[in-house]
């Protein structure tokens, strides 16, 4: 099949159905057309420019994505990343989470509860206590790649052993915070003049709001 007769094709499809699609088929095989230089007749050039004027004062996205097109791409987006943004119910041990303000209403007019299982909460704050628990008398050491953790009577002899603290364990003696009440880094004392005039503050950035 020629170009030519690819073309024409299109201009009978944009004759019989003048829609959206067919307009945005037939702009998209010229554009394509005349990106890669071949030979295009001059009337369907003047109708691409036709075509092109009438989709930029018709299409819907023309002043925006509507309410519906918002909607769907938040859905769409919330699919992708479950959990962002959506609202987890809860009915006695069976949880679970809803996109949308129409299930919450549904959900909520079923009788489920929002947010999460007592039982279960208390069951993953248990865990989370366990696994803190089993980290007190210890602390973290690093030498090159390698990290172990030890009791605290055991670090002070691998120290001596070419063994360091991790970023934990080192002394914060003559180190402060300072912010720009976006970033937030640890620097010594030294330093914090140079920060004071560059416009940063001394401490973290939730003190300041």
């Amino acid at each position: 099949m020629l170009i030519s007769d690819h073309i024409q094709a299109h201009e009978k499809l944009m004759e019989i159905y003048p829609c959206l699609k067919t307009k945005t088929a037939f702009l998209m095989l010229v554009r394509t057309c005349k990106k890669l230089e071949f030979n295009i007749d001059g009337s369907v050039l003047e109708k691409f420019d036709k075509t092109r004027e009438w989709l930029r004062e018709n299409t819907p996205w023309r002043n925006g994505p509507s309410k519906d097109q918002r909607e769907k791409s938040r859905k769409a987006h919330l699919e992708r990343h479950i959990g962002k943004g959506c609202r987890l119910y809860h009915k006695g041990d069976v949880e679970i989470r809803a996109l949308t303000q129409l299930e919450w209403d549904r959900l909520e007019a079923e009788g489920w509860t929002h947010g999460r299982s007592p039982r279960i909460q208390n069951l993953v704050t248990e865990g989370v206590r366990k696994r803190c628990s089993s980290f007190k008398g210890t602390v973290l050491l690093k030498r090159g790649n390698e990290k172990i953790r030890v009791p605290v009577c055991e670090a002070k002899i691998l120290v001596q052993q070419d063994w360091q603290y991790n970023n934990k364990g080192k002394s914060t003696k003559g180190t402060t915070y300072v912010t720009n009440l976006k970033i937030t880094k640890r620097i010594e004392m030294k330093e914090l003049a140079g920060y004071l005039e560059l416009v940063w503050y001394q401490g973290i950035a939730k003190s300041f709001h």
